[in-house]
């Protein structure tokens, strides 16, 4: 499938959409604006992989989104139980003078699964997934 590396075995893949909150960082009176675009989630068995294929102002728009579970801190039913929360440990960012700043968290939100209980065996998966992973690193 595109998005997914070569050598990452499929276990389910899934219709949904990533839905994404933009700020503008210009002024404080524009509110921020939830976008959401619609592709097909992977689950692979180190890997949450999500391919938008998608038209943008007349142009084709392809971006694929490789999650790793091994950098994976939290995956939750989100709050409204009609979405799932993946939360990322983000590589530790280095400043001009190479020190490190430190680790930071970034969240991504699937939504529009269809069915409830497409949206639970995603969720099942995605957490089974990434607690094998967890527990293979801890032996």
């Amino acid at each position: 499938p595109p998005g997914v590396p070569e050598n990452e075995v499929v276990i389910d893949s899934f219709s949904c959409a990533l839905r994404q909150v933009y700020s503008c960082n210009a002024n404080g009176a524009t509110p921020d604006i939830p976008i959401s675009f619609s592709g097909t989630l992977y689950i692979t068995s180190s890997k949450v992989c999500f391919y938008i294929d998608a038209q943008l102002h007349g142009k084709s728009l392809t971006v694929p989104l490789i999650l790793p579970f091994a950098r994976t801190v939290a995956i939750s039913k989100g709050k409204s139980g009609s979405m799932i929360r993946v939360v990322l440990n983000d590589p530790a960012a280095t400043d001009t003078e190479g020190e490190e700043e430190g680790n930071e968290q970034s969240a991504y939100i699937f939504t529009e699964f269809g069915e409830a209980d497409t949206l639970d065996t995603a969720l099942g998966l995605l957490e089974q997934m990434h607690d094998e992973l967890q527990e293979a690193q801890a032996e």
